[in-house]
């Protein structure tokens, strides 16, 4: 997922419209409509799901809004949001003001949400679920995912980090419990697909063994210098896509940090390829 403040707070105008342009093949300017689509690649469950994700964690309020409609008119299609970023509606507001300026279509959309650690038991499942899809105001989310393999103590919907003297308070749900719960919602049209984040090989071979379904995709942080190489290959054979969240690897302008995104090697592939430092690490990435 790129993050959405790549779309908002860019250092200067150039650097805003081009660092999410993973494969476009010309800059990309919001407002401008006929664009190259990202391509997509196949789920196991069917569906296609595009290569390039907006990323919307800390987003809030005004930002969030002017982040999706800038993402849509520069040709984004599929937004990640979650229950835990709080951010559910304003993101459903935008894609809805969207679809109903002609701009995309419902169809043309794919939209990831996720299930947060203090909903893992099963009884909670399908009632925030419903409860996520009245935020984002549709009838289905295209990808479920199961934010955490570890659940939280659940005390209310707004109290999202439970904790007891200074510890965040963990329940005894098996998160294979959660999953089971989570396939019942394919099964009633709530969600076209389901998955997990987070997860390393060996809780996802369990979720495999111990379930009727397999993840689509398993969202976890990958970026050049943190590659998690022998997870991406266990889920590459088992037919589960991996989508990388952080991508670039935050970079830090004022620490130069990562390295790698600052270095000198960086700066001659800048000015080999024309491209920035964000295309690069993305297009590298795919």
């Amino acid at each position: 997922m790129i993050p959405a403040r790549c779309l908002t707070t860019c250092e200067d105008d150039e650097e805003d419209n081009t660092r999410v342009a993973l494969i476009l093949g010309e800059k990309p300017v919001c407002g401008i409509k006929n664009l190259l689509m990202a391509p997509k690649i196949k789920l196991s469950s069917g569906y296609e799901m595009p290569v390039l994700g907006l990323g919307t964690a800390n987003m809030r309020g005004y930002q969030c809004l002017t982040a999706i409609h800038c993402a849509v008119e520069t040709g984004f299609r599929h937004f990640d949001t979650a229950y835990v970023h709080e951010n559910e509606r304003e993101v459903g507001e935008a894609l809805r003001t969207q679809i109903q300026m002609g701009n995309v279509s419902r169809e043309n959309i794919f939209l990831t949400t996720k299930l947060w650690n203090i909903h893992h038991d099963p009884r909670d499942v399908r009632r925030i679920c419903e409860k996520q899809l009245e935020a984002l105001g549709f009838d289905y989310i295209d990808l479920y995912l199961m934010h955490f393999p570890v659940g939280f103590t659940h005390l209310c919907d707004e109290i999202l980090y439970p904790k007891q003297d200074d510890k965040v308070q963990l329940s005894d749900v098996d998160y294979i419990d959660t999953w089971r719960a989570m396939e019942e919602l394919v099964k009633l049209g709530m969600v076209r697909s389901i998955g997990v984040s987070n997860f390393n090989m060996e809780q996802v071979q369990r979720i495999i063994q111990c379930s009727s379904s397999k993840p689509v995709v398993n969202q976890v942080e990958v970026w050049p210098g943190f590659m998690q190489k022998d997870l991406v290959d266990y889920c590459r054979y088992n037919g589960i896509v991996v989508t990388a969240y952080a991508p670039i690897g935050q970079p830090d302008r004022e620490t130069h940090t990562p390295i790698y995104f600052f270095s000198e090697g960086m700066r001659r592939l800048v000015k080999k390829y024309k491209r920035t430092p964000a295309q690069i690490v993305l297009r590298y990435l795919v």
